[in-house]
Protein backbone atom coordinates (compact mmCIF):
# COMPACT_ATOMS: atom_id res chain seq x y z
CA UNK A 1 0.00 0.00 0.00
CA UNK A 2 1.55 3.48 -0.85
CA UNK A 3 2.24 6.24 1.81
CA UNK A 4 -0.43 8.37 0.12
CA UNK A 5 -3.13 5.36 0.64
CA UNK A 6 -2.27 5.02 3.92
CA UNK A 7 -2.17 8.68 4.60
CA UNK A 8 -6.02 8.97 3.56
CA UNK A 9 -6.72 5.97 5.32
CA UNK A 10 -5.02 7.44 8.29
CA UNK A 11 -6.95 10.86 8.28
CA UNK A 12 -10.36 9.54 7.19
CA UNK A 13 -9.77 7.40 10.49
CA UNK A 14 -8.65 10.17 12.70
CA UNK A 15 -12.01 12.43 11.15
CA UNK A 16 -14.02 9.51 12.10
CA UNK A 17 -13.49 9.40 15.61
CA UNK A 18 -13.22 12.94 15.78
CA UNK A 19 -17.13 13.26 14.85
CA UNK A 20 -18.07 9.92 17.01
CA UNK A 21 -15.93 12.05 20.10
CA UNK A 22 -18.18 15.45 19.69
CA UNK A 23 -21.03 13.70 21.49
CA UNK A 24 -19.82 11.05 24.43
CA UNK A 25 -22.87 9.32 26.05
CA UNK A 26 -22.34 7.52 29.50
CA UNK A 27 -25.13 6.22 31.91
CA UNK A 28 -27.49 8.74 30.14
CA UNK A 29 -25.74 11.55 30.06
CA UNK A 30 -24.05 13.13 27.06
CA UNK A 31 -21.29 15.62 26.72
CA UNK A 32 -21.05 18.01 23.89
CA UNK A 33 -18.11 20.34 22.83
CA UNK A 34 -18.44 23.43 20.74
CA UNK A 35 -15.19 24.86 19.63
CA UNK A 36 -14.54 27.84 17.81
CA UNK A 37 -17.31 28.90 17.74
CA UNK A 38 -17.99 32.42 15.75
CA UNK A 39 -20.89 35.42 16.72
CA UNK A 40 -24.56 34.14 15.87
CA UNK A 41 -23.38 30.61 14.75
CA UNK A 42 -24.43 28.59 17.96
CA UNK A 43 -28.12 27.76 16.83
CA UNK A 44 -27.04 26.16 13.89
CA UNK A 45 -24.04 24.43 15.29
CA UNK A 46 -26.62 23.20 18.63
CA UNK A 47 -29.78 22.91 17.06
CA UNK A 48 -29.63 18.97 15.79
CA UNK A 49 -28.10 17.70 19.32
CA UNK A 50 -30.07 20.51 21.32
CA UNK A 51 -32.51 17.53 22.45
CA UNK A 52 -30.09 14.56 23.62
CA UNK A 53 -27.08 17.28 25.14
CA UNK A 54 -26.64 17.11 29.04
CA UNK A 55 -23.59 18.49 29.23
CA UNK A 56 -22.47 21.11 27.54
CA UNK A 57 -19.55 22.75 26.34
CA UNK A 58 -19.09 26.30 24.34
CA UNK A 59 -15.51 27.80 23.39
CA UNK A 60 -15.18 30.76 21.05
CA UNK A 61 -16.98 34.23 20.29
CA UNK A 62 -20.83 34.64 21.22
CA UNK A 63 -22.73 37.57 19.89
CA UNK A 64 -26.33 38.81 21.24
CA UNK A 65 -28.22 36.34 19.33
CA UNK A 66 -25.97 33.51 20.47
CA UNK A 67 -26.68 34.72 24.11
CA UNK A 68 -30.40 34.82 23.72
CA UNK A 69 -30.13 31.41 22.29
CA UNK A 70 -29.00 30.37 25.55
CA UNK A 71 -31.23 31.75 27.32
CA UNK A 72 -34.04 30.25 25.36
CA UNK A 73 -31.91 26.92 26.13
CA UNK A 74 -31.87 26.91 29.63
CA UNK A 75 -35.39 28.59 29.57
CA UNK A 76 -36.88 25.44 27.75
CA UNK A 77 -34.75 22.34 28.22
CA UNK A 78 -35.21 19.70 31.05
CA UNK A 79 -31.95 17.81 30.18
CA UNK A 80 -29.16 20.74 30.51
CA UNK A 81 -27.35 19.69 33.88
CA UNK A 82 -23.89 21.45 33.05
CA UNK A 83 -23.07 24.61 30.98
CA UNK A 84 -19.17 25.41 30.78
CA UNK A 85 -18.66 28.83 29.42
CA UNK A 86 -15.38 29.39 30.27
CA UNK A 87 -13.51 29.92 27.29
CA UNK A 88 -16.46 31.60 25.42
CA UNK A 89 -16.18 35.38 25.13
CA UNK A 90 -19.68 36.68 25.56
CA UNK A 91 -21.93 39.74 27.59
CA UNK A 92 -23.70 37.82 30.15
CA UNK A 93 -27.25 39.41 30.51
CA UNK A 94 -29.34 39.55 33.29
CA UNK A 95 -31.81 36.99 34.34
CA UNK A 96 -29.70 34.18 31.31
CA UNK A 97 -30.05 31.60 33.46
CA UNK A 98 -32.68 32.20 36.41
CA UNK A 99 -35.66 29.63 36.66
CA UNK A 100 -33.31 26.48 34.59
CA UNK A 101 -34.11 23.93 37.68
CA UNK A 102 -32.19 21.55 35.99
CA UNK A 103 -28.76 23.21 36.03
CA UNK A 104 -26.25 21.73 38.41
CA UNK A 105 -23.01 23.06 37.24
CA UNK A 106 -22.09 26.97 35.66
CA UNK A 107 -18.68 28.46 34.75
CA UNK A 108 -19.14 31.23 33.61
CA UNK A 109 -16.90 33.10 31.22
CA UNK A 110 -13.07 33.52 32.57
CA UNK A 111 -13.42 37.66 30.58
CA UNK A 112 -16.25 38.30 32.65
CA UNK A 113 -15.97 41.35 34.78
CA UNK A 114 -19.53 41.62 36.27
CA UNK A 115 -22.07 39.35 36.99
CA UNK A 116 -25.59 40.99 36.03
CA UNK A 117 -28.75 41.24 38.20
CA UNK A 118 -30.46 37.32 38.87
CA UNK A 119 -28.10 35.64 36.40
CA UNK A 120 -28.48 32.51 37.98
CA UNK A 121 -31.91 33.27 40.50
CA UNK A 122 -34.05 30.53 40.89
CA UNK A 123 -31.57 28.19 40.18
CA UNK A 124 -33.12 25.44 42.58
CA UNK A 125 -30.72 22.24 41.23
CA UNK A 126 -27.61 24.34 41.06
CA UNK A 127 -25.00 22.83 43.18
CA UNK A 128 -21.44 23.95 41.67
CA UNK A 129 -20.72 27.57 39.92
CA UNK A 130 -17.41 29.00 38.98
CA UNK A 131 -16.90 33.20 38.80
CA UNK A 132 -14.32 34.90 36.36
CA UNK A 133 -11.16 35.38 37.99
CA UNK A 134 -11.50 38.67 36.36
CA UNK A 135 -14.60 39.49 38.47
CA UNK A 136 -15.21 42.76 40.46
CA UNK A 137 -19.00 42.93 41.22
CA UNK A 138 -21.62 40.67 41.41
CA UNK A 139 -25.20 41.83 40.67
CA UNK A 140 -28.51 41.89 42.99
CA UNK A 141 -30.30 38.66 43.27
CA UNK A 142 -27.38 36.98 41.20
CA UNK A 143 -27.56 33.76 43.13
CA UNK A 144 -30.99 34.47 44.92
CA UNK A 145 -33.12 30.96 46.17
CA UNK A 146 -29.87 28.54 44.33
CA UNK A 147 -31.60 26.68 47.20
CA UNK A 148 -29.14 23.42 46.71
CA UNK A 149 -25.87 25.69 46.40
CA UNK A 150 -23.85 24.80 49.30
CA UNK A 151 -20.45 26.32 48.59
CA UNK A 152 -18.98 29.07 46.46
CA UNK A 153 -15.97 30.98 45.94
CA UNK A 154 -15.40 34.51 45.76
CA UNK A 155 -12.27 35.27 43.78
CA UNK A 156 -10.08 37.94 45.03
CA UNK A 157 -10.81 40.55 42.39
CA UNK A 158 -14.56 40.53 43.38
CA UNK A 159 -14.90 44.64 45.01
CA UNK A 160 -18.46 44.55 45.57
CA UNK A 161 -21.49 42.19 46.65
CA UNK A 162 -24.56 43.81 45.73
CA UNK A 163 -28.12 43.42 48.03
CA UNK A 164 -29.74 40.08 48.18
CA UNK A 165 -26.88 38.21 45.78
CA UNK A 166 -27.63 35.20 48.43
CA UNK A 167 -31.11 35.88 49.30
CA UNK A 168 -32.91 32.68 50.14
CA UNK A 169 -30.11 30.33 49.83
CA UNK A 170 -30.71 27.97 52.35
CA UNK A 171 -28.25 25.90 51.96
CA UNK A 172 -25.47 27.21 51.74
CA UNK A 173 -22.65 25.96 54.21
CA UNK A 174 -19.31 27.60 53.18
CA UNK A 175 -18.40 30.73 51.38
CA UNK A 176 -14.66 31.04 50.46
CA UNK A 177 -13.58 34.97 50.03
CA UNK A 178 -9.60 34.62 48.46
CA UNK A 179 -9.62 38.69 48.66
CA UNK A 180 -6.90 40.52 51.07
CA UNK A 181 -9.91 43.32 51.80
CA UNK A 182 -13.48 42.53 52.41
CA UNK A 183 -15.76 43.23 49.78
CA UNK A 184 -18.17 46.09 50.09
CA UNK A 185 -21.59 44.03 50.61
CA UNK A 186 -24.30 44.44 53.50
CA UNK A 187 -26.92 42.32 55.60
CA UNK A 188 -28.84 42.37 52.82
CA UNK A 189 -26.53 40.15 50.61
CA UNK A 190 -27.21 37.15 52.54
CA UNK A 191 -30.83 38.09 53.54
CA UNK A 192 -32.78 34.91 53.95
CA UNK A 193 -30.62 32.35 54.98
CA UNK A 194 -28.96 32.13 58.79
CA UNK A 195 -24.99 32.95 58.68
CA UNK A 196 -24.63 31.69 61.53
CA UNK A 197 -24.99 28.16 60.11
CA UNK A 198 -22.94 29.15 56.92
CA UNK A 199 -19.33 28.80 57.85
CA UNK A 200 -16.67 31.91 55.95
CA UNK A 201 -13.12 31.17 54.93
CA UNK A 202 -11.00 34.25 54.42
CA UNK A 203 -7.45 34.42 53.81
CA UNK A 204 -4.46 33.66 56.57
CA UNK A 205 -4.23 36.81 58.54
CA UNK A 206 -7.64 38.13 56.77
CA UNK A 207 -10.38 37.06 59.66
CA UNK A 208 -10.34 40.60 62.10
CA UNK A 209 -10.92 42.44 59.32
CA UNK A 210 -13.92 40.48 57.91
CA UNK A 211 -15.03 40.68 61.33
CA UNK A 212 -15.03 44.51 61.35
CA UNK A 213 -16.99 44.72 58.25
CA UNK A 214 -20.35 45.59 57.28
CA UNK A 215 -22.21 42.96 56.43
CA UNK A 216 -19.62 39.76 57.05
CA UNK A 217 -19.78 40.35 60.78
CA UNK A 218 -22.87 38.71 60.69
CA UNK A 219 -21.15 35.18 60.42
CA UNK A 220 -21.14 32.96 63.06
CA UNK A 221 -17.93 30.96 61.96
CA UNK A 222 -15.20 33.11 60.47
CA UNK A 223 -11.89 30.71 59.69
CA UNK A 224 -8.76 31.73 58.02
CA UNK A 225 -7.54 29.58 55.40
CA UNK A 226 -4.71 27.18 56.92
CA UNK A 227 -2.18 27.74 53.83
Amino acid sequence: MGKTNLHQILYAAISTIMLLATIISCNGYKYLQLNQIEPGTLESRLSSKVSEVTDLRIEGELGQKDVEYIEMLAAESDRLYSIDLENSNMQLKSRLFAGCSTLKRVSLPKTSQELPAMLMSGCINLEEVKISEECTYIGENCFSKCTSLQTITIPENVEKLDNKVFKDCTHLRTIRVTAQTPPDCNKATFAGFDTDSCTLVVKKGCASKFRNSPGWENFGTIEEQKH
